[in-house]
Parts: C-alpha cells; sequence; structure tokens
C-alpha cells in the first residue's frame, strides 16, 4: 500500500488533480530536518488524506442529533417517543454541544501544548469511550442516565480528534483556509453517517446499539494512525518557523536596496540579541558575528547567500527544535500553559475593538444556527405534520454532510482568493436568504432552507478559525480559538432555554413559537455582521501570521512595529548583575542612525530573556 501511494504514476494524479501541487514547495531546502512522512507535497498530501477520513468516521454520527432522534424515541430512551422528543433528549443534545465551546479554552490549551498529534489521538479515545458507554446506555431504560456523560464526551473527543486537520495549517500554508474548512468539514461528512445508520437500522440489518460500537472501534483505530501520521508539537512549530522564514526572505528579495549605504548596513538590536543567544560565552565572536551579518546583508552574489542562508537556517531550526525537545518537560508545560492565558489576554487587550464585534457575530450566529437545529424535529412536526418531520431530519443528516462539506470546500478555498473581509460580505448575504426561507412552511422551502442553513453554519466554522490565525500569534493559536469558542457558547447556553420557555408559554402548540425566535436572532446577527463588515472595510485585519510575541514578551501587529517600538526605547543597564553575561555595546550605536559609527565601544549591557526562531 506504502509502495503504490507513493509510486509514479500516483505523483502523476498527485500532479495532475490536486490543487496543491501548483504550490510553492517552501520546505525543498529543509529536506535534512524533516520527517520522512512530510519529505514531498505528495506525501504530505496522502498522509492528510489519510486522516481527514479517519477523522470523518471517528466524529461519527453524533453532531446529527436531530437525525437519531426518532430512533432513540422508538427505544422510550429518557421518555421520548417517535413523534416527540422529550425534555431529557433536549437536555442531552445541549449539553453535548455545549460542553464542547465551554471546554474549547483547555482543548485549546491542550493543542498548544501537546500538539496536533497527542491531542487528536486523546480526542479519539475520547470519542470511542463516550460512543461505547453510548452503546451501553441506549440498551435499557434504566442506564439512560448514562447519556448526559456519554454523548458530551463523545462528541468533545469527536472535536479534538478532527484538531489533527490544523496539523497541515503550516505543511500546506497557501491553503491555510482550506485546510480550517476540512476541519469543518470533517465534523460535516461524518453527520452521513447518520442516515447510514439510520438506514441499516430500519432495515433491520443491525441495531443502534451495534451501530455505536461499531463507531467506538473505528475511532480506537483513528487514534493509533492519528498519532503516529499527525505532527507532533515539535514538528508543527518547525513547520511554522521554516514558512516564516522563507515569507521573510521572500519579502526581502522584493526590497529595493538601492538607496541603502552598502558600506556603513546598520546593526539593530535584533542582530545583536541573535549574536548574543549564539555566542554567548565569547564577546569577540559577537561582535565579529555581528559585523558579518551587516556586511553579508547586502551581498551583490545572492546566489552564494541564498545556499549559505540555507544551511545556516537548517542549522538553526534544527538547534531550536532539538532544545524545544529537551524543554518537553511538566514544568515548561505549565509555563507554556500560563503563557498562552497571559498571551491570549494580551491579545484581546491589543486589538479590543475589532475582536468585541467579531466575538458578539460569532455569538449570534451560532446561537441562531444551534436554536433551529436543537428544536428542528419539533418545529417541522407543528407546521408540516409527523411524515414531512421524519423526512426533513433524515434529509438534514444528508444534506449536512455532503452539501455541506462540499460548500465548506468550496468556501475554503474562497476565502484563501477572496480574503477574511470579503467572505464575512458573503456570509452575511447567505445568513439573509437562510432567515427569509426559515419562515415559510414548505416542505421544498425548508429542503432548501437545511441546504442555505448548513452553508452559513460551516463559512462560520472558517471565519472562527481564520479569525484566530489574523489575530493571534502561531504559539497561542488553540489557547486563544479556545477562549473564543467558550465565549461564544454562553449566550446559546444561557439563553436558549429561557427564549424557549417564554415563547412556549406564550404560543403553546403553534408554530410562531419557533417563528418569533428565528426573526429576533437572525436580525442580530446580521447587524453584527453588517457592523464587522463595515469596520474590517476601514481597517483590515492584520495579515495571517505577522502577529507575534516581542521581544519584550508583548503583542506587536508585525515585525515592523515591535522593531520600531524596540527601538525608540533605552536597554536596560545591568552591568553590575553578576548572574548576567556582560555583553557591552554603546546605546547609540545599537539604535543606529544614519550618520553613526560601528566601532563598538563596551559601554552598555544588552540583556535578552526572549526566545528568536531565527
Amino acid at each position: 500500500m506504502h509502495d503504490f501511494v507513493h509510486s509514479k504514476p500516483s505523483n502523476v494524479l498527485y500532479n495532475a488533480f490536486c490543487p496543491c501541487s501548483k504550490d510553492k514547495d517552501v520546505f525543498k531546502n529543509y529536506q535534512s530536518i524533516m520527517a520522512k512522512r512530510f519529505k514531498t507535497p505528495a506525501k504530505r498530501f496522502s498522509r492528510f488524506l489519510l486522516v481527514f477520513l479517519l477523522c470523518c468516521v471517528a466524529s461519527g454520527p453524533l453532531n446529527s442529533w436531530p437525525t437519531i432522534e426518532p430512533l432513540l424515541g422508538e427505544l422510550h430512551v429518557l421518555g421520548s417517543t417517535y413523534n416527540h422528543s422529550s425534555t431529557g433528549l433536549n437536555q442531552v443534545q445541549t449539553l453535548g454541544f455545549s460542553f464542547g465551546s465551554l471546554l474549547s479554552i483547555p482543548l485549546g490549551v491542550a493543542y498548544d501544548v501537546l500538539g496536533p498529534g497527542t491531542t487528536a489521538a486523546g480526542g479519539a479515545v475520547s470519542a470511542a469511550i463516550g460512543t461505547l458507554s453510548m452503546a451501553f446506555a441506549i440498551s435499557n431504560t434504566k442506564y439512560n442516565w448514562i447519556l448526559y456523560f456519554a454523548y458530551p464526551l463523545a462528541t468533545i473527543g469527536g472535536s479534538m480528534n478532527s484538531m489533527a486537520i490544523l496539523g497541515w495549517q503550516w505543511l500546506m500554508p497557501e491553503r491555510q483556509s482550506l485546510i480550517n474548512s476540512l476541519y469543518g468539514a470533517s465534523l460535516a461528512i461524518s453527520d452521513t453517517l447518520a442516515i447510514v445508520g439510520v438506514m441499516l437500522v430500519n432495515r433491520n440489518i443491525l441495531t443502534l446499539q451495534t451501530f455505536f460500537i461499531l463507531i467506538g472501534i473505528v475511532a480506537v483505530l483513528a487514534a493509533i494512525i492519528c498519532y503516529l501520521v499527525t505532527p507532533s508539537k515539535m514538528e508543527n512549530s518547525m513547520h511554522y518557523m521554516i514558512v516564516l522564514h522563507e515569507n521573510m526572505k521572500e519579502e526581502y528579495e522584493k526590497t529595493n536596496f538601492n538607496s541603502i549605504d552598502v558600506a556603513t548596513p546598520k546593526i539593530n538590536r535584533r542582530n545583536i540579541q541573535q549574536a548574543q543567544l549564539e555566542n554567548n560565552n565569547n564577546n569577540n565572536n559577537i561582535n565579529q558575528t555581528l559585523l558579518e551579518q551587516g556586511n553579508n546583508q547586502y551581498d551583490d552574489d545572492i546566489e552564494s547567500d541564498e545556499v549559505i542562508e540555507n544551511k545556516e537556517d537548517v542549522l538553526k531550526i534544527k538547534n531550536k527544535v532539538n532544545q524545544m525537545e529537551k524543554d518537553s518537560n511538566f514544568k515548561m508545560a505549565c509555563k507554556q500553559i500560563w503563557k498562552a492565558t497571559k498571551g491570549s489576554v494580551k491579545v484581546l487587550i491589543k486589538f479590543p475593538l475589532p475582536l468585541f464585534l467579531a466575538q458578539c457575530f460569532v455569538c449570534m450566529i451560532y446561537w441562531s444556527a444551534f436554536y433551529p437545529m436543537s428544536s428542528m424535529y419539533n418545529y417541522y412536526v407543528l407546521s408540516l405534520g409527523v411524515e414531512d418531520a421524519v423526512s426533513l431530519v433524515d434529509a438534514f443528516s444528508l444534506i449536512y454532510g455532503i452539501t455541506g462539506s462540499v460548500c465548506t470546500l468550496f468556501a475554503g478555498w474562497l476565502c484563501d482568493q477572496v480574503g477574511l473581509v470579503r467572505f464575512l460580505r458573503y456570509t452575511n448575504m447567505l445568513l439573509v436568504i437562510t432567515a427569509i426561507l426559515q419562515m415559510i412552511p414548505r416542505y421544498e422551502i425548508q429542503l432548501l432552507c437545511i441546504t442555505m442553513w448548513t452553508m452559513s453554519f460551516n463559512l462560520f466554522m472558517i471565519i472562527y478559525l481564520r479569525l484566530t490565525m489574523h489575530y493571534a500569534p502561531m504559539e497561542i493559536f488553540g489557547a486563544f480559538q479556545g477562549i473564543l469558542g467558550t465565549f461564544m457558547v454562553f449566550p446559546q447556553l444561557i439563553g436558549s432555554g429561557l427564549v424557549r420557555k417564554y415563547f412556549t408559554n406564550a404560543f403553546p402548540n403553534s408554530p410562531k413559537q419557533f417563528y418569533y425566535p428565528y426573526v429576533i436572532l437572525n436580525s442580530i446577527t446580521i447587524l453584527f455582521g453588517i457592523i464587522l463588515n463595515i469596520y474590517w472595510w476601514k481597517y483590515p485585519p492584520p495579515a495571517v501570521g505577522t502577529v507575534i510575541f516581542g521581544e519584550n514578551g508583548e503583542i506587536y501587529k508585525s515585525k515592523e512595529e515591535m522593531d520600531a517600538d524596540l527601538s525608540s526605547k533605552p536597554l536596560i543597564d545591568r552591568s553590575n548583575d553578576a548572574t548576567s553575561n556582560n555583553i557591552h555595546y554603546d546605546v547609540d550605536e545599537i539604535r543606529g542612525s544614519d550618520n553613526e559609527d560601528y566601532d563598538v565601544d563596551n559601554t552598555m549591557e544588552v540583556v535578552t530573556e526572549t526566545e528568536t526562531f531565527f
């Protein structure tokens, strides 16, 4: 199988049909430090495809709750019947969806600390335990209470397992929105298994309990393969370092140096700190390193420099990864958790208004999508009858799984092409169409509405993940995403029960108990979407990967902003500190100016306690 996948015919097919084959391979000059399974684009894609398919199965049919509700009703689970979903079942569904978001922060921190591979494997194990527990819970009505624990565990595990897909964000850097969309698509495709399960159960081929057991077994297999194939934390960090460095080199090559005095290259603070880290035991070596770096920076022999740079870059990245491996212990993990939490707060402080508007929009689009789904079966029973209601919830699984995943892939590609700001405009248009269709009680219109709802919900997943990539440094991607996800669920979790109770009492046994909350939620969502679009039109979000931790621990919108801020601040004189490695430079020389003298005068110490990748 391995030989076939990597044979020449398969490579020909990859180059012919895979859009990623046209992307620039930024890893081709780093083969010596790349894992064997990621050395070529074809290998990276084949591993990705394998993990993606396993994630689709491991997530199981559990997110498509409306489709399996009638089957649970036939078993009288938690007092339900075939034509009515009990309060207990609604509570189980709410817990399952809400707890996944409430635990977003610890799950996101786990992604940052443990890496994609370990997180995905742990998620698959959790999904397996949850799904097998569900099989036991429905075996007898006296065990139904286990669903309150089993279903949330299964859904949380499925979402964690799909995080394996995010491990390819930096292996396929030109397709990051597509990768994000595939993360959502894996959950959508998995829901098509619900309709497969319903068909097999209705034809008496197997029972619902057996179906859950089979899904649990596949989840165990997914845990093993995801752990072996998905990038580890160290590998993911290394891929990020390589991509960022290659992007910086590309920007450097595009810069016009004609106006720069090549005889007096400026030595900046970052150069000095870099040299200090590499040669802090020898002051003379540091000075020589800095001067050589400055003189070589504008060398006319570009090709020769590129060869040298690649060798030096590989060595630096390899050393950095080796150091990270040595630091991978419990103490460092605790430090990373603290750094991720503190860094996420700093990001919120750095970008308060856009993140507030984006968070409100994310909260409302989630609430306006979840509320109709949680009441879908009862809404269709009151407005169209039991027969059409059962048909529509069965169709929901198929539409959400197939149409939703296809549209999500297209949307991910579209977001890569047009950017987040224009993509949000298209999402708002789709939300308006969905809100209008939702109010028309006709079977054909509701089929179309389910399709539009599926598209808008999966577009929200892309915006949610892309938002994190624009505003948060890579090191805290998971933690910051977790913060957004945690706050996202609170309005739905607190408000849905109150809204449902009020309108049910106001309009008992009437479709109006659903019409009014639908209109209110959709209107608020669209309003926030328009406001956010206007703000981003005037103040576009930072480019992906440019927001970084500064050398003073602060958050900066770009490297240029960090350099400008640090160059305006005086350096700390700690020459009397016996614990430090004393390295002295003249402060005017370090700050740099057009008329400065570059002869080194050891009169001031340069101290850094931060990390640099290159």
